[in-house]
């Protein structure tokens, strides 16, 4: 197991914010706009980015706050210094960890999950990750999400924006979303805090689960997205919502499939939906998982 040096009791130290409150420094890289960063060419990561490759439906944003690596977006090897920005939109492949030779590395993801905003800050020592203390944090659960996914879908949806407006925008939706992350407080009952963080990431999972029906989630993918252990984050879900991750996620296929089934869709579009490999496959969830119509 890599040794993590201690950090900060603060999730982002004072030090960093010369990085996330000085736009001019930042360099996107973003299906978006023209890559502000230009790719290399590094065939040991490309050989291991292909056995370690993801791809999801929702938003993230990757923050390079110390340390440098290479980071493999949509087939192509970056490099990875404080300051370069990741925008990862919906389903777009991009690496699910860090390589094993990465150290020294602290990074600040942000996870979109509807309304809901799951920040957290890493730091990286041989490939291992852990949280720095203070991590997840979430923030404008009721205006930020909003905002970004709402500016964010603006500039995918306009591309006869010229470049430099597209940048602008996202730059200055961006700047909205480090503002709210940098200027957090911790309360002064940590205890209290903890559990009103755990309530949150556990409503911003669940939301997850809804919109998505289940539909290429699993739970290590929810462990990073929540920023917990697996372990931690299956006894927890289970504490405070009274059931496990999967049958959760059962009851959301349940309902999509009742919802599906009675709008006239066919059970092999259903199976697309759902993500399934088959309709066979689906069938047999089908089986186990019998769901009432008002047809039947």
């Amino acid at each position: 197991m890599p040794s993590f040096p201690s950090m900060n009791h603060r999730a982002i130290s004072d030090s960093l914010h010369n990085i996330l409150l000085h736009p001019q420094k930042w360099r996107v890289v973003s299906s978006l706009i023209p890559t502000e960063v230009q790719p290399v060419s590094n065939p040991q990561h490309q050989q291991w980015s292909r056995r370690h490759t993801h791809y999801h439906a929702y938003r993230e944003v990757l923050i390079a706050l110390s340390g440098t690596c290479t980071y493999n977006f949509r087939g192509q090897t970056y490099p990875c210094r404080p300051g370069t920005i990741f925008l990862f939109d919906i389903n777009e492949t991009h690496d699910c960890d860090y390589a094993p030779n990465t150290n020294n590395l602290l990074h600040l993801w942000v996870r979109m999950l509807g309304k809901h905003v799951i920040a957290s800050t890493i730091e990286v020592h041989q490939g291992k990750y852990k949280q720095i203390p203070g991590s997840p944090l979430l923030h404008g659960l009721n205006e930020t999400g909003p905002l970004v996914e709402k500016e964010w879908t603006k500039c995918r949806n306009h591309s006869q924006w010229p470049e430099t407006l597209t940048r602008l925008k996202l730059i200055s939706t961006l700047g909205i979303l480090v503002s709210n992350i940098v200027k957090i407080e911790l309360p002064a009952k940590p205890k209290r805090r903890d559990r009103a963080i755990q309530e949150q990431v556990i409503s911003g999972i669940c939301h997850h689960i809804s919109a998505t029906a289940g539909c290429g989630i699993s739970l290590d993918l929810l462990a990073q997205t929540a920023g917990y252990n697996k372990f931690y984050l299956s006894r927890l879900f289970q504490a405070k919502v009274g059931c496990t991750i999967h049958q959760y996620i059962d009851l959301c296929r349940s309902k999509l499939v009742k919802e599906s089934l009675e709008k006239g869709y066919t059970k092999k579009s259903i199976s697309e939906q759902l993500g399934f490999s088959s309709p066979t496959a689906f069938s047999r969830w089908l089986k186990h998982n019998p769901v009432q119509t008002q047809q039947s």
